[in-house]
């Protein structure tokens, strides 16, 4: 898992990698979220890509976080999300623990789970 071939896959990553919301012809998605955003005030996009789920957790969580280790997938993560001051994106490696993040009360987590590599999502599940 390397930052550098995501980064390479940035100006096609809205056409060729799956995109959970777009995709979600029946909105199961959807109502999952709402289910829980009276519970949840923050919300973490684990492997948040170019951040295409950011705006809808913007509107239904008080606080969201959107992490990747891909920077230039982190820029249009960060250009979709400046209208909410309520969004933060921040690099991380999922594979390795997570600074300054606590209380994340709701875990989104599509894409990054299919990684080919055994080891890499046991170290992301952990932590």
């Amino acid at each position: 898992m390397r930052a550098s071939f995501w980064d390479a896959m940035h100006e096609g990553f809205e056409d060729e990698v799956f995109d959970p919301v777009g995709s979600d012809v029946r909105g199961v998605f959807r109502k999952a979220l709402r289910a829980h955003a009276g519970a949840a005030r923050l919300v973490c996009d684990y492997g948040c890509g170019t951040g295409r789920q950011l705006p809808l957790l913007a509107r239904r969580f008080e606080r969201v976080v959107g992490l990747d280790f891909a920077p230039k997938l982190l820029d249009v993560a960060r250009e979709r999300a400046r209208r909410w001051p309520h969004v933060e994106v921040r690099r991380a490696d999922l594979r390795r623990p997570i600074r300054r993040l606590r209380s994340v009360e709701l875990g989104v987590c599509v894409n990054a789970w299919i990684m080919p590599d055994h080891d890499d999502r046991a170290r992301m599940l952990q932590n």
